[in-house]
């Protein structure tokens, strides 16, 4: 009936928040840790580290602008939602074995590239769930955002505090995330399948 419907609809929505705040989180850590790792670990000066910040963010200008690309040529938004994390999932394993300074760059590159593919995949899914409330959605995943950073900052510091180092952390952080998003992205097919189901026929 009408509840199960919406019922359906609200564990949707809450999935795809939480998917936002773990990508969020994914990408805080980064901002985070990114000059830490540039500068404090391979000695990267202030000019060098705004020319590899530069660098790496062209990875997120890449996912923002691939995302909508894949959808308009009749991608499934899952679809594009399963590469971006299968992309992060390289970027945690780049970054756990990367030694010299230009693997760490490409690999946090990577890792923007993985944020940009799914951040615009998830507002899309969550707009399609609900499109005559998108003002609502979007401020509800702008509200994600900044308490993801209000959550995840304290959090993020006990990482390096138990003796991890930053890239280190940042690969774990990139790893748990992704992981736990992987997991959330399955069962949202089915539901959303279910969801679409017209109801049956009561002639």
């Amino acid at each position: 009936g009408q509840k199960l419907v919406y019922l359906v609809a609200l564990v949707c929505m809450l999935v795809l928040l939480v998917l936002a705040g773990l990508r969020f989180t994914a990408l805080y850590a980064f901002l985070q840790w990114s000059s830490f790792i540039l500068q404090n670990d391979y000695g990267v000066g202030a000019g060098g580290f705004g020319l590899m910040f530069a660098i790496i963010t062209l990875g997120m200008t890449a996912g923002l602008q691939l995302s909508p690309l894949a959808i308009r040529r009749g991608v499934a938004p899952r679809a594009v939602l399963w590469a971006a994390y299968a992309v992060m999932a390289a970027s945690a394993v780049a970054l756990a074995l990367a030694t010299g300074i230009g693997w760490v760059v490409a690999s946090c590159a990577v890792l923007l590239l993985g944020c940009g593919l799914g951040l615009p995949t998830l507002q899309t899914l969550a707009l399609a769930e609900h499109p005559e409330e998108a003002g609502t959605v979007a401020g509800l995943i702008g509200a994600v955002g900044f308490g993801s950073a209000l959550l995840a900052s304290p959090a993020l510091a006990v990482l390096p505090a138990v003796g991890l180092s930053y890239q280190s952390s940042l690969s774990v952080v990139v790893a748990v995330t992704t992981i736990a998003g992987a997991v959330l992205v399955f069962p949202l097919g089915p539901a959303r399948a279910a969801l679409a189901e017209p109801e049956p026929s009561r002639s």
